[in-house]
């Protein structure tokens, strides 16, 4: 978390001018968007889960602050860029409001909050108390977060997916077996399910706290092709041992002595089915709070072999390049003398 909150404040706190907003006035406005978001919020929170265990908190009493929290930097957003709100958009926002948040004053005000069993009431009171930082500057990092993130995909789901492609090709270049299983399935079936892994640099498939805070790291510090890789790396690793219809290649040494705990997938006798369930679900069986500690020291792994990859394949392109050149140097000269030999030809007819 520590490593996590330094990154927020090196990275994403640059000053910027907070015009006046009213989150009451934007429900009203646009209610379809809030109603998304609202919706997201009751799913969300389950990465604190035993945070929120250990200070006595409900879950709804964090979802109805994080509601206040997301909005209170969404409103600032232009109104093109709210319009093209998405489900997963509130991953990282979840870990800022996770790293920040201060767990022991709001076990002490949660009778502030009205919430039922499976909704909650906005609230839409000062809820800078609630944090171990200057909320404005909290709401700059959010705001600065947006801008990032909108940089990175325009919040469109075709940039998303063409994202997906990517890691696509690794899967094809580092796990054939793999690859043959996912290549039956149609393009836009694909994509949809690729849109979880994608999204976020996989944060939707986890509910570990520690996990997500590595790949927020990973997430916010890396360029596409680098996340492409890391999920490609955490699918072959999550395929292997959530189920056993993998043979032995050449890259299994990568995955074999990984030592995480997982629930087996229970498999069809149809191929395409069998592809749909590992691709949708073997990625959140790996990623579990169990697992944390491995996966943290997987990933530091990744992160290292995918420089390792890089470093190769530009030795690859120099070479080829200085081969090119040398053909190019050699191949003038004799073209030259060629033409000559030509030419003196001619004459002598």
């Amino acid at each position: 978390m520590q490593t996590f909150k330094q990154l927020l404040l090196q990275k994403f706190s640059q000053r910027c001018q907070l015009a006046d907003i009213n989150v009451l006035q934007f429900t009203e406005d646009q209610p379809q968007v809030y109603q998304q978001i609202h919706v997201d919020v009751l799913r969300s929170m389950n990465r604190i889960k035993e945070i929120s265990e250990q200070y006595k908190i409900q879950i709804k009493t964090c979802q109805v602050l994080f509601e206040k929290f997301v909005m209170d930097s969404f409103c600032h957003l232009q109104n093109q860029q709210q319009q093209l709100y998405y489900q997963g958009l509130l991953d990282v926002f979840e870990l800022s409001f996770a790293a920040f948040a201060d767990y022991t004053k709001i076990s002490s005000c949660q009778d502030w909050f009205q919430y039922q069993e499976n909704n909650f009431k906005p609230f839409y009171g000062d809820i800078s108390q609630f944090f171990q930082i200057d909320y404005e500057m909290l709401t700059i990092i959010n705001l600065n977060l947006y801008s990032y993130l909108f940089k990175q995909t325009n919040f469109s789901i075709d940039v998303m997916n063409k994202q997906g492609i990517m890691t696509r090709n690794y899967i094809n270049k580092y796990d054939s077996q793999l690859f043959e299983m996912i290549e039956i399935i149609p393009k836009n079936e694909f994509d949809t399910i690729m849109l979880k892994n994608q999204v976020s640099c996989c944060l939707h498939s986890t509910n570990s706290l520690e996990i997500s805070f590595k790949l927020a790291e990973l997430y916010l510090t890396s360029e596409i092709d680098k996340q492409s890789f890391i999920i490609q790396q955490l699918l072959s690793l999550a395929c292997r041992k959530t189920t056993t219809i993998f043979c032995e290649s050449k890259y299994d040494k990568l995955y074999k002595n990984i030592d995480v705990s997982c629930k087996q997938l229970r498999l069809s006798d149809d191929s395409l089915e069998t592809a749909h369930i590992i691709m949708s679900d073997a990625m959140s069986q790996l990623l579990t709070p169990e697992n944390a500690f491995v996966i943290q020291q997987y990933l530091d792994q990744v992160v290292q072999r995918y420089s390792s990859y890089k470093l190769q394949s530009n030795i690859v392109l120099a070479t080829q390049i200085g081969v090119s050149v040398a053909a190019l140097a050699v191949g003038l000269p004799g073209l030259i003398v060629g033409l000559s030999l030509a030419a003196f030809k001619a004459k002598r007819k």
